[in-house]
């Protein structure tokens, strides 16, 4: 069996190498990106990070096989690696991580408010909403790139069949929101999550419109006002994940059994409790119902719902304007807005993707208005 190496044995110090600027300075950020800076993606400023990372005070050795992790995001990078039992080099090489460098001030709150300590693996499951969290840090060894390590874990929620996910992602949407009420806020710069009003629906809105969506979208917008106030005393407020999609949601049990799933980036959002079901379900163009499944896990936790007879309406509206939303986002960078016709044709789910689409936002368009 191979001896565990340091970090600082794969990572060998080059002098030269610490001068080199750690940010991609030709970067642009996309509009939806949470992140106004990326680190460069050249060799010598992971090997420079990886230094870093055995320099740490707070990892104390405890990061084992450390190596770039293939992972695929805007701003941030990743290292794989195994944490350490205890610190330093004798220590056993134990649990699979995932090291996530120049994350968000939000992701770094939450995960830390939402981690529970370690459980048993049996245990795990029931308790966590969240991977659990080893160690994190602001910045690491005196630069300015906040860090978190990550349990890794090994099944994503689309290696699930489909009579099964939805229902996961549900789950696992509805517990977030429970665990995340419980967590005191404070009041930082920047903030650590997002509020959910009629302001933030019209810019939605204004981003569909203006990228060719329907014509039913000018309705939405038009009514907004009557909309959204019927909809804010009709669908209860909860602390949505705020960025619900398949690739966000991860299990430790492998399919095609149900697990109990975690999931990972928040870009929290205070406001109706269906928005997080409603802007996945709009993303991906699956028919799944994920707001009454969603209702009926929250239901089971206790939470409210809202009255039976507001759910259809309630849905119709959040999956109507999520639909806009979407609507000029590219399947993939450099292609095309999705609800164009070349954006619909660049994946080969774009046109049926499209067609659902165009049929949330006539239905949403269709039972608007104040209803007192």
């Amino acid at each position: 069996m191979q001896q565990d190496k340091p970090v600082e044995s794969v990572m060998q110090r080059n002098e030269q190498d610490e001068q080199s600027d750690l940010w991609d300075q030709d970067w642009i950020a996309p509009g939806w990106s949470q992140l106004r800076r990326r680190l460069a993606r050249t060799p010598e400023v992971r090997e420079r990070l990886g230094r870093l990372l055995a320099a740490e005070p707070a990892l104390a050795g405890r990061l084992a096989e450390l190596a770039p992790a293939p992972i695929e995001s805007a701003g941030s990078l990743f290292f794989s690696g195994r944490w350490r039992d205890t610190s330093g080099a004798g220590g056993a090489a134990g649990t699979a991580v995932l090291v996530k460098l120049n994350c968000t001030a939000r992701d770094l709150f939450w995960m830390r408010a939402l981690s529970v300590p370690s459980v048993p693996a049996e245990e795990a499951d029931s308790a966590a909403v969240v991977p659990a969290l080893f160690a994190s840090g602001g910045s690491l060894s005196g630069e300015a790139v906040r860090w978190v390590v990550l349990e890794r874990l090994p099944y994503r929620l689309n290696d699930f069949p489909d009579d099964v996910r939805w229902d996961m992602l549900a789950e696992a949407a509805a517990r977030f929101q429970a665990a995340a009420a419980r967590v005191p806020v404070p009041r930082a710069d920047p903030p650590v999550l997002f509020r959910l009003d009629a302001a933030a629906i019209l810019g939605f809105l204004n981003l569909g419109v203006g990228a060719g969506a329907p014509d039913s979208a000018r309705r939405l917008l038009d009514r907004l006002d009557a909309d959204w106030a019927w909809l804010e005393r009709a669908c209860p407020t909860a602390v949505n994940l705020g960025d619900l999609h398949p690739g966000n949601v991860l299990c430790r049990t492998p399919p095609p059994a149900p697990g109990r799933a975690v999931l990972i980036d928040p870009i929290v959002r205070v406001g109706p409790w269906a928005f997080d079901p409603a802007y996945c379900q709009a993303n991906v163009g699956a028919d799944a119902d994920l707001v009454a499944r969603t209702a009926r896990w929250r239901e089971r936790l206790g939470l409210p719902v809202g009255a039976p007879e507001d759910l259809a309406r309630i849905a119709t509206l959040l999956l109507g304007w999520m639909s806009a939303m979407w609507w000029p986002a590219p399947w993939l960078p450099g292609l095309p807005p999705r609800g164009t016709p070349k954006g619909a044709a660049s994946v080969p789910w774009g046109e049926a993707w499209r067609a659902q689409a165009e049929s949330y936002i006539e239905a949403a368009a269709a039972v608007g208005g104040d209803r007192r």
